[in-house]
């Protein structure tokens, strides 16, 4: 059964990108890697025999909207992603610099790790048509917009903020300036909030399309953030004294008020203002419960670059910020600007019952693990001198039994405990070969 105009078949060829891709599908396949149904040679549209709506067959999608992407399966069926480049791209040199596998490692980097750069084919005439010696494709894993999965907490915002700076001060400090981390360049790895997958250009159904997929909430599992594309970035050796200024007006935030052709202007600064720019944007603007971060925002996006602070200083205030904010204020729900006051008081005693039963276990435990380390620098004090702590002493209002009454749970935990900084103690996502 076909129509070749009706929702049951249409033609659906392939765009002059995705045929551009379909050509290199043998040359993945030489690596492990495996294109969709869509890119692979021979292909027919299975809704010409299936009967099935085209609409709903998986086929009928097309290929990522980013014309040097496409996305894939390795071997043991997890997705990735396909990004070609060029040899007049310093991309690949930075990306490379950079990559999580290939320097020591460090939970304070946060580019896109690279699982594989394919640049030569195991035999010549397997070169892809138009590719040359300088031509790479590096593989990828395959990561989400930070706005994929809706935030829910306070505490979720606070990770987000703390993995970007600290990530922007490593990549500053190895001379990289990133000059677009606009939220379009900012991803996250959610594959965990998947159990059964998810289609990589309609993330919202299955691998094959066939339903939709179960998505997890974002508090379900540990979400990280990662720098991707640096297309535009430029590279300063850190240790030869030089002018770190560029020219350019390229960039996805055309808010940044330095940007010329003409004038040079440091790009270092021109991140800070990205990354506050982000905060302001993505999460400050559509959350009230989120004045903390008004302060840094305002140092970072100052118009004046010289009034910005480094990506170093920036972080040092964020953690004064984040050393203020207690375990209840992270572990509330974020309360929308938009939503009414009714609305919000039945969500608050909602979020008041939940963080009751939570909070006095979650409590216990970070006592007990302080009382474990405690003990144990205790012991060691006798034979040797104790090692430095990279956290704060214990105050002494938090070393009092928790109370299991959960009347007015919210104001006594609210005076009383202040959360640790929060260490990204998570392992970066493994690469595949």
């Amino acid at each position: 059964m076909s129509d070749s105009h009706g929702i049951f078949g249409g033609e659906r060829p392939l765009l002059d990108h995705e045929r551009d891709w379909a050509a290199r599908c043998s040359y993945f396949e030489c690596f492990g890697y495996t294109l969709r149904p869509r890119f692979r040679p021979g292909w027919k549209r299975s809704w010409d025999e299936s009967g099935v709506p085209a609409p709903l067959c998986e086929d009928w999608i097309m290929a990522l909207p980013n014309p040097n992407l496409i996305d894939a399966t390795d071997k043991d069926g997890a997705r990735v992603c396909i990004k070609r480049l060029y040899h007049k791209d310093n991309e690949k040199s930075i990306i490379r610099m950079l990559d999580p596998a290939a320097s020591a490692p460090s939970t304070q980097n946060h580019s896109i790790p690279v699982i594989k750069c394919l640049e030569k084919p195991p035999k010549e005439n397997q070169r892809p048509p138009g590719d040359d010696d300088h031509t790479a494709y590096l593989v990828m894993p395959f990561l989400f917009s930070i706005n994929e999965v809706p935030f829910e907490t306070v505490d979720q915002v606070a990770d987000l903020v703390e993995q970007l700076l600290e990530g922007l001060v490593y990549m500053h400090a190895r001379g990289v300036a990133h000059r677009d981390c606009s939220v379009r360049n900012i991803m996250m790895d959610a594959t965990a909030l998947y159990p059964k997958g998810f289609h990589p250009v309609r993330t919202s159904l299955l691998p094959d399309a066939s339903g939709k997929a179960p998505r997890r909430s974002r508090s379900s599992a540990y979400i990280r953030y990662y720098y991707i594309d640096y297309g535009i970035s430029s590279y300063f050796d850190p240790s030869v004294e030089q002018d770190r200024n560029v020219l350019g007006i390229d960039g996805i935030d055309r808010e940044v008020p330095e940007l010329s052709s003409t004038v040079p202007y440091d790009p270092f600064k021109v991140d800070v203002f990205l990354i506050g720019n982000l905060f302001k944007h993505e999460v400050y603007e559509k959350y009230k419960n989120l004045e903390f971060l008004k302060p840094l925002i305002q140092s970072m996006t100052a118009e004046d670059p010289a009034a910005r602070p480094s990506a170093s200083d920036a972080y040092e205030h964020w953690t004064r910020i984040r050393g203020q904010l207690s375990m209840v204020q992270r572990a509330w729900r974020l309360k929308s600007r938009s939503e009414g006051t009714s609305v919000g008081l039945f969500l608050d005693a909602f979020t008041t019952i939940r963080l009751a039963v939570v909070l006095p276990a979650k409590l216990a435990t970070v006592l007990f693990h302080r009382s474990l380390r405690i003990k144990s620098a205790t012991t060691s004090s006798s034979t040797s001198p104790p090692a430095p702590s990279d956290t704060p002493p214990l105050p002494e209002s938090t070393k009092k039994t928790p109370t299991r009454s959960f009347k007015s749970l919210k104001d006594k935990l609210s005076r009383s405990t202040k959360l640790l900084p929060r260490k990204a103690n998570a392992p970066m996502v493994a690469a595949r070969d």
